[in-house]
């Protein structure tokens, strides 16, 4: 009887301690919090420049996108660029430098886009179809128990050729 009652014991124990009887909060409404988010400015978006934005027509064997800004890091680390179509991301080669001359046609970029112009490798793309290019980058949320995200800022989209 003796070792019922020690067990019994035990259990309780065991129950109030796994429903938050060690949190070491006095006060049941307080909940968590990411603070202030972190003194570092969001990105402006990249800025396409080749092929510019909505550009038809596009040689499925471009070779290459060019953006301005493209490495200007986020909050919590390098913006990360992605090109997608309706059948998924392309995978992409490292930035490198833009080639001289630009290619043409090519989009200037407005005046508070700044860096130098960086060359993104692609791949042979698919006929007749629109691909869309976004810069994604780790940014600030408030949504405990997660204080980042991955935010994705869009740069714009191009349709290929047949």
């Amino acid at each position: 009887m003796r070792h019922r009652e020690i067990s019994a014991i035990l259990v309780i124990g065991t129950l109030l301690a796994a429903c938050g009887g060690g949190t070491g909060s006095s006060d049941p409404t307080a909940s968590p919090s990411c603070g202030p988010p972190p003194a570092v400015p969001t990105p402006f978006p990249a800025w396409l420049n080749s092929p510019p934005n909505g550009s038809t027509n596009v040689s499925r064997d471009v070779g290459m996108l060019i953006e301005t800004g493209a490495e200007e890091p986020g909050q919590n680390g390098a913006i990360m660029i992605a090109v997608t179509s309706a059948a998924g991301a392309v995978p992409l080669g490292a930035p490198t430098s833009a080639p001289s001359p630009l290619p043409s046609p090519f989009s200037t970029s407005p005046p508070q886009y700044s860096g130098p112009y960086v060359a993104i490798p692609l791949p042979t793309l698919a006929p007749n179809t629109t691909y869309t290019v976004s810069d994604n980058y780790t940014g600030w949320a408030n949504n405990p128990p997660q204080c980042t995200a991955t935010i994705t800022q869009f740069s714009g989209s191009f349709t290929t050729s047949q």
